[in-house]
């Protein structure tokens, strides 16, 4: 049985503006709750600075691309982009490295942390493993990943599922690729001395995922150590 800290660990989940509303799926949310924590909704209004005054933890959700022009790429024709959400998540997880924030990105929210940080990305191949399986429920498992290496999870075989366009290309600075999948596409990546893991699956979908533990342990002990003065 997974032990929750008797503290309230407030992780933040970055949202976004939908058509009339603030928008994030809820299976982040529940996500959090499993893993022990209280999830803080974050929304576009609220400055990324004010924001990281009241989480413990950061969780970078997925969506669409980031946008290529960041990294000296062009845009596909008809991409689905949004340059002012980029900026605004930009400023989040700078806001977030510069306060000791613990970070976890997911899908977008990992190649997103990793351009953040100098990086650079790509499409990935769909000619071996179904990476970008968007007509398949996210519940289902549809490759397995090799982790190696990342010292926040096990090393190991992982099944996972699998809804990503964009992989990384090029590790942002101070960042390592510690997982692969069979056709060797960077699956995580982490920054030890950072408290930072992205990974490209979506965790919060799955029954269980020792990298939502992860954040709230990390967020716990940084609280812990914040109240020691």
């Amino acid at each position: 049985m997974r032990q929750i800290p008797a503290e309230r660990i407030r992780p933040g989940v970055a949202a976004f503006e939908g058509r009339s509303a603030m928008a994030i799926t809820m299976d982040y949310v529940d996500f959090v709750h499993r893993s022990g924590g209280s999830p803080i909704l974050l929304p576009e209004g609220l400055e990324p600075e004010d924001a990281v005054e009241v989480i413990d933890g950061l969780l970078m959700p997925g969506g669409e691309d980031v946008d290529p022009r960041w990294y000296g790429h062009a845009p596909e024709q008809g991409e689905d982009l949004d340059m002012t959400r980029d900026i605004r998540e930009f400023r989040l997880v700078h806001a977030a490295i510069d306060k000791g924030i613990p970070m976890l990105g997911i899908c977008r929210g990992a190649q997103l942390i990793n351009v953040s940080l100098g990086g650079a990305l790509a499409d990935a191949p769909l000619d071996q493993v179904p990476h970008s399986s968007w007509n398949q429920s996210l519940e289902l498992i549809v490759h397995e990943v090799e982790v190696r290496g990342a010292q926040v999870v096990p090393d190991g075989m992982y099944e996972v599922n699998s809804a990503h366009h964009q992989m990384i290309a090029i590790p942002g600075e101070g960042t390592e690729v510690v997982a692969h999948a069979p056709d060797g596409v960077p699956e995580a990546i982490t920054c030890r001395d950072r408290g930072i893991l992205g990974v490209q699956w979506h965790p919060e979908c799955l029954e269980s995922s020792v990298t939502g533990d992860w954040l709230v342990q990390q967020a716990a002990a940084r609280k812990r150590r914040r109240s020691r003065g």
